[in-house]
């Protein structure tokens, strides 16, 4: 079942810390043309989304009619605010009901005994993840992925028999802030894409590149950063070799680069960062290029002991607000830092596209378009799956 049709346009929303969000405002055609119309930056996210959800269609934004006709909304949340949590379930069918065929009741209810057991647990941990309180931590998406029957891999696991069912189950939680801010589109009855933005960008990027995949946020400043990996579970359980999405710390931060050239210089951070900047696009000459570079050598090399240090393999992108010490691509040990394969991601998913730089640039377009074409191939809206979606006020208080 497809997300959307042909020639229908979208908002893509990046949602931020402080109830603030980026947005991207997209059209498709017939022939899976991308259309970048217009791209806000660290707009309010209420008054972002509060248009398309209201059905509103002669809105204006600096005198563009963006809503001529109505949007569908995408949202993606940076992971200080939102998180998956992965539980890896397996369930043992009452002892008369083994040899018949599983059915949709049964499972509906198979699955709501699990949730309603684990569900404490993967809040607490969510909450910790976030920052937040528990009362404060809310559940806005739940989906089955990797069904099995005795240890078989189906589609479906409904209309088969067997004694015990496995999957893995997902829990995706949000800030409360951020919960009441879209109100109206997740209680939307035609669905609603929200998810994790590292998880939307890995999986996506796992379609072109083999597993491993590797995803460093380095955020601004002091904000902690993290290492976000897509990669086949381990062990010998049922669901060896499933793709899920581990995370750690990651113990460098641009902050650290910038503190070099302001003891270097003579300058504040913010100073630093804007001589970063120059240098990152070449505008100095030859010898400060290469007296730069021998200043922020200590801090790449810091990196790179981190990436050691993570036993990071495999392609490895960066999600941060200024580009690496080292230019791409750029191999260390088994990591290949590459940039974000969007042509090919294109090609793969049969889209075209023609940037306009001052919109959107191609470097920054995949955490747009990954969370869209997460939706349009979306596999996750299965019977069960909409069950699930329309059950989310057991938990979701």
């Amino acid at each position: 079942m497809e997300f959307f049709k042909s020639r229908e346009k979208f908002l893509i929303v990046e949602i931020l810390p402080g109830n603030r969000a980026h947005g991207l405002f997209l059209g498709v055609d017939e022939d899976r043309n991308l259309r970048f119309e217009k791209f806000l930056r660290h707009a309010d996210l209420r008054k972002l989304v509060a248009s398309p959800a209201r059905k509103i269609e002669e809105k204006k934004w600096e005198g563009k009619h963006l809503f001529d006709k109505r949007r569908r909304v995408i949202a993606v949340a940076d992971p200080l605010i939102a998180t998956t949590i992965p539980v890896p379930m397996e369930l043992e069918r009452a002892l008369h009901l083994q040899a018949g065929k599983i059915t949709l009741l049964e499972l509906e209810d198979l699955i709501a005994q699990a949730m309603k057991k684990i569900f404490g647990g993967c809040r607490a941990e969510a909450a910790k993840r976030i920052g937040s309180e528990e009362i404060n931590t809310v559940l806005v998406g739940s989906r089955v992925e990797g069904e099995r029957v005795d240890g078989i891999s189906v589609k479906d696991v409904t209309g088969h028999a067997g004694k015990k069912i496995a999957f893995i189950l997902e829990f995706t939680f949000t800030r409360r802030n951020v919960f009441e801010s879209l109100t109206e589109l997740f209680s939307s009855p035609e669905g609603f894409y929200f998810a994790e933005s590292p998880q939307a960008f890995l999986r996506v990027v796992s379609a072109v590149r083999p597993l491993p995949v590797n995803l460093i946020t380095a955020q601004e400043g002091q904000l902690p950063s993290s290492l976000f990996v897509l990669q086949k579970s381990g062990g010998k359980g049922s669901h060896d070799g499933y793709p899920v999405l581990y995370r750690e710390p990651f113990h460098w931060h641009f902050d650290s680069l910038f503190g070099d050239i302001a003891a270097a210089f003579g300058v504040n951070r913010e100073v630093a960062a804007e001589l970063y900047r120059v240098y990152a696009k070449k505008k100095m000459s030859e010898n400060v290029l290469k007296y730069f570079k021998r200043i922020i050598d200590p801090a790449a090399e810091r990196l790179l002991a981190e990436v050691e240090r993570a036993k990071i393999s495999g392609p490895v992108y960066m999600d941060a607000p200024y580009v690496l010490p080292f230019a791409l691509p750029y191999r260390h040990q088994g990591a290949l830092f590459e940039p974000a394969p969007i042509e090919e991601l294109l090609k793969k998913f049969g889209f075209a596209a023609e940037f306009d730089r001052n919109i959107l640039p191609p470097a920054a377009a995949l955490r747009y378009l990954a969370p869209f074409f997460e939706a349009y191939f979306d596999k996750s809206r299965s019977e069960i799956n909409q069950r699930l979606r329309k059950k989310l006020h057991w938990l979701a208080e």
